[in-house]
């Protein structure tokens, strides 16, 4: 499902069938020192975190963390990150979060996001 598109970008929500970017990407050390290690070491786990995490976000609150693509690629678009909005525990209100595999860092996705 589609959340939004830029002139370079594609938010929506991810699937399952994302799992082995999820996997890329949760493993970056920049996600690990900047949001957490969240113990994603195989296809499998990643696509348990959609199913535990990701879908939930969705389906309890309409919102969530999104997959950010680059439209110039193709129809899909090339997964890039992840930006979106969080309820989290603890928090007073609404979280906002975002994550990009280094080499598209500094060229203003995450703003445009």
């Amino acid at each position: 499902m589609i959340i939004a598109t830029t002139n370079r970008l594609v938010l929506r929500r991810f699937e399952r069938t994302d799992a082995p970017f999820l996997l890329k990407l949760m493993n970056e050390p920049s996600y690990h020192a900047n949001i957490g290690d969240r113990g994603i070491r195989s296809v499998s786990d990643a696509e348990g975190y959609f199913e535990a995490v990701l879908n939930k976000f969705y389906v309890d609150n309409g919102f969530g963390p999104y997959l950010v693509a680059l439209r110039e690629t193709d129809d899909e678009g090339l997964p890039i990150g992840m930006c979106g909005l969080v309820n989290r525990e603890g928090l007073d209100g609404i979280d906002l979060g975002y994550a990009l595999l280094p080499p598209y860092w500094g060229k203003g996705y995450a703003k445009e996001a």
